[in-house]
């Protein structure tokens, strides 16, 4: 306010802003969005795309497909040598013409077999499997001639290794070196991690392998 003296007067202005309704209204609509947006704001974070995990049904044996996010595809075993062809249809039936990953836990016929009748028309970009040499084994030099035929690369994975896909990640947890000789216990053992979900993917490991797990104080969760 200011005071002006004139004609033995005092005259007194004071200037005054009335609150405005609209304002009013504006800024509390403003700060509960603001306050909204901050609960909320850690949920909208850590939402991710979903992803798929298909048990095939191949009779005895395996074949697993994850499709995970951006098409992230990966398929662990493939049946049986009758199978690969109706792991291929089912493939082709969820609209899978790539992976990004092949794993093949171990040389058991009824987990390797159906690599033989799967291939065929499928974008493969690496094999995985756990490299140990079974001399002699009849599945083991016959998946091997026919990865070289095909020109696949092939890899191997071992307790440590990871595969990622983005924010899916893939853990081996088994075998561990020195192998035990038994196809079983030394199969790959994977962890799936995706946000919150887990899956554990274990092959045929017998319970051998599960102690040597356990004796490794390996992270299951």
């Amino acid at each position: 306010g200011q005071r002006a003296e004139g004609g033995g007067r005092s005259i007194g202005v004071f200037l005054t802003t009335a609150p405005c309704p609209l304002t009013t209204v504006f800024c509390t609509l403003t700060t509960l969005l603001l306050l909204l947006l901050f609960l909320l704001w850690p949920l909208c974070a850590r939402a991710l795309p979903p992803i798929e995990v298909h048990f095939i049904d191949v009779g005895q044996g395996d074949a697993i497909l994850i499709k995970g996010p951006d098409g992230a595809n990966a398929l662990i075993d493939t049946g049986n040598l009758s199978m690969g062809f109706r792991v291929g249809r089912y493939l082709k039936g969820q609209g899978v013409s790539r992976l990004r990953a092949l794993v093949i836990t171990h040389m058991h016929p009824d987990h390797v077999g159906g690599i033989f009748g799967l291939l065929s028309g499928l974008e493969v970009d690496k094999v995985y499997d756990n490299g140990v040499l079974l001399k002699g084994n009849v599945f083991w030099d016959e998946y091997r001639n026919f990865l070289k035929e095909l020109d696949l690369q092939r890899d191997v994975l071992k307790a440590g290794s990871r595969l990622d896909f983005g924010s899916l990640s893939i853990t081996v947890l088994n075998p561990f070196e020195p192998f035990t000789g038994n196809m079983n216990a030394d199969s790959i053992v994977l962890l799936l991690r995706y946000g919150d979900v887990r899956f554990l993917m274990a092959g045929d490991l017998n319970i051998n392998g599960e102690k040597r797990l356990l004796e490794k104080d390996v992270d299951l969760k």
